[in-house]
């Protein structure tokens, strides 16, 4: 299909991954943590990571193939400048999205998070942990809803990363407080 022509059928896309945007911590996070929150460095080889605590969680280039020849897929780390700008960027998203006909789609997240937030729940600093799972993610994966900043597509909401943690990261004891 032609970048230009937009398709006329809609779906609802299921089982999408995202990259997350290299700025997505950045202002989110209290004072206090900021210098520890997740981050983007650029190694001495030239490949950009995700670092976080003690971890490295380079972008592997598979969670992040589209528009590219299947002969093109790896498995090895890309920088963001390599990936198409709608793998981490909402809006440029969006306008995939239209180009394909994909009407909504449901995102999960990719290696800094983890499956359900698995590397934040593991954190050595648990507030850490759980700001960087809820707070610091506002507006891609979180634990509650997150504003549509003015003058975005309606069609951008947050989604839920529910982390492998104590529910309380979530603001809910189990049984909702009732001692079950």
């Amino acid at each position: 299909m032609s970048e230009t022509a937009a398709a006329r059928y809609r779906i609802v896309s299921v089982d999408d991954h995202l990259i997350e945007p290299p700025d997505l911590f950045e202002g989110r996070m209290p004072a206090s943590l900021a210098e520890r929150a997740p981050k983007v460095v650029t190694l001495p080889n030239g490949r950009q990571v995700w670092t976080y605590e003690e971890g490295i969680y380079p972008n592997i280039g598979l969670n992040a193939v589209i528009g590219r020849p299947k002969d093109e897929w790896s498995m090895d780390p890309a920088n963001f400048d390599e990936m198409r700008r709608g793998c981490w960027d909402i809006d440029a998203r969006i306008e995939d999205m239209d180009l394909a006909g994909i009407a909504a789609s449901v995102c999960f997240p990719s290696l800094i998070a983890g499956f359900c937030g698995a590397v934040f729940a593991r954190s050595k600093d648990p507030e850490l942990g759980r700001r960087a799972c809820g707070r610091g993610t506002t507006g891609i994966t979180r634990c509650g809803p997150a504003p549509i900043p003015a003058g975005s597509s309606r069609r951008r909401s947050p989604g839920c990363a529910i982390p492998m943690s104590p529910l309380t990261w979530c603001g809910r004891t189990p049984g909702g407080g009732s001692g079950r």
